[in-house]
């Protein structure tokens, strides 16, 4: 009996037969838009089933990396800048200066986007995403 406990407690703290969590993989890339590096922004990874939770990587300075869960992916890519806002619309926090940040990227590279890579592990992918003004 005593023997039997043991081994129960063995197999829990070593994590035998427990979950061993989704498959990360190293991504990274740089961002054009018209030519131009997105300056700042964001990639998102979703799983076009729904099956893992998107994986946002920040764009800075034109390039972005990270991890992101293994398997397809629909890839959504905002540019964010600057804008004048609207007479009507000034005055909420954050626009003190009567701007606010707007994505800038068309939703055909979004909301949406048909851009599908498979991320396969064990990485490092580089995913370069060079996004004509007209798609």
């Amino acid at each position: 009996m005593r023997a039997g406990a043991i081994l129960l407690f063995v197999a829990v703290v070593s994590g035998c037969g427990g979950p061993a969590g989704p498959v990360m993989v190293p991504v990274s890339g740089a961002v054009q838009y018209d030519g131009q590096p997105v300056a700042e922004g964001s990639v998102t990874f979703v799983a076009p089933d729904g099956s893992s939770v998107p994986n946002v990587l920040t764009i800075t300075d034109g390039r972005y990396v990270g991890r992101v869960v293994a398997g397809q992916k629909r890839l959504e890519v905002r540019g964010m800048r600057r804008a004048k806002l609207a007479a009507a619309s000034a005055g909420g926090p954050g626009t003190e200066d009567g701007t606010a940040l707007r994505n800038y990227i068309p939703a055909a590279y979004n909301d949406r986007s048909t851009l599908v890579r498979e991320i396969t592990p064990p990485g490092p992918l580089v995913i370069d995403l060079d996004l004509a003004a007209a798609p």
